[in-house]
């Protein structure tokens, strides 16, 4: 599409950040990403507190129990369950999307 001098393009997409705390996502999911090349192994136990047998690909239960106790002790403490409801919401942001008239185009 030809942009004109001056004109002010603005691209958004979306961001990988995600919301809430990493250490409540379900093992299950976070092994999901890790095989679909999405978290690494690495990323997986430092970030998510989940210890993937990579040889079985499975979760380690016991020892990612263990391994989130410890990072929510090195952090501080553990996020409330009333927290968690609150942050796991996506945030709003007023003035923008389709229903101020944006126009969805098909893949």
């Amino acid at each position: 599409m030809p942009i004109r001098r001056g004109a002010v393009f603005q691209h958004e997409l979306p961001g990988g950040g995600g919301w809430g705390d990493p250490l409540t996502r379900e093992p299950a999911r976070v092994l999901r990403d890790v095989r679909n090349g999405f978290v690494s192994l690495a990323s997986a136990r430092a970030d998510y507190g989940v210890v993937v047998d990579a040889a079985a690909w499975t979760v380690d239960a016991a020892a990612t129990e263990r391994l989130r106790a410890e990072l929510r002790a090195a952090r501080g403490a553990a996020p409330t369950e009333a927290r968690l409801q609150r942050d796991d919401a996506p945030p709003r942001r007023a003035g923008r999307g389709l229903a101020q008239g944006a126009r969805a185009k098909p893949c």
